[in-house]
């Protein structure tokens, strides 16, 4: 798909996923399936079905994060078609917030820079997908810890600076999607489960959602976003 000046275009999509402890260990959860199971199943179905979309694949790029303790690169940004293999998600422990919005910065800034002097580049989008709370150690981690990298990630000045929506499902708490998240017109794009829906049903509706998603935004030249099935927003509308 080209711009007017003959460039292909170029949207980026990076679906983050937390794979801490609470997503694998049945403790946490009353579903019949573990949310990690859930997530090794639809992301490389969600990566299939935009590989087939031939609008969509030739202009998304995708990108899968996994983070817990660290966060690591599953899949660099591609193209869906070129996609053969996506390493596993391995089970984590913890939820270092801070090292997931680092990460993201190096490597948004690092894949932008590549390919925008080649394409159309559209601004990135991420997909944060949680099921708990920033948590290190043997505490809760502070904001003082973990905000100030995800605020260099969507800082003004940041030429590259995603949009950042925000998941949130099981132990998830509202107040932390809503400071993660970013805002499109007068809302926080971040969304909450209800409490009493089974996770797996949750995640098969989102990724159902990100595949809407990615082919709406692709079609549009921007994000564009709508509420998944069983989720509301988590944040209400601000007054500025």
């Amino acid at each position: 798909m080209l711009d007017f000046g003959g460039r292909e275009r170029a949207f980026p999509f990076y679906v983050v996923c937390d794979v801490s402890q609470t997503m694998w260990d049945p403790r946490f959860h009353n579903s019949a399936r573990i949310p990690l199971e859930v997530l090794s199943d639809a992301v490389p179905e969600l990566l299939f079905r935009v590989q087939t979309e031939q609008m969509i694949s030739d202009a998304a790029l995708v990108s899968v994060i996994a983070f817990s303790s660290t966060a690591e690169v599953l899949l660099p940004l591609s193209r869906p078609r070129d996609v053969y293999d996506l390493k596993a998600f391995d089970k984590g422990d913890q939820t270092d917030y801070a090292s997931v919005f680092t990460l993201l910065r190096h490597r948004i800034e690092e894949d932008c820079e590549r390919l925008s002097s080649a394409y159309d580049l559209k601004q990135p989008a991420v997909f944060f997908l949680t099921d708990g709370i920033p948590y290190v150690g043997r505490a809760n981690q502070p904001e003082s810890a973990w905000l100030p990298p995800r605020d260099r990630l969507v800082a003004p000045d940041f030429a590259y600076r995603p949009q950042l929506v925000a998941f949130g499902f099981g132990q998830a708490q509202r107040r932390v999607l809503c400071k993660v998240a970013t805002e499109q017109g007068k809302r926080r794009l971040a969304f909450i489960a209800a409490g009493s829906m089974d996770v797996s049903r949750v995640l098969d509706a989102l990724m159902e959602t990100l595949f809407i998603s990615i082919s709406s935004s692709v079609s549009k030249g921007e994000l564009s976003i709508r509420v998944p099935e069983g989720m509301d927003w988590a944040c209400g509308p601000s007054n500025g």
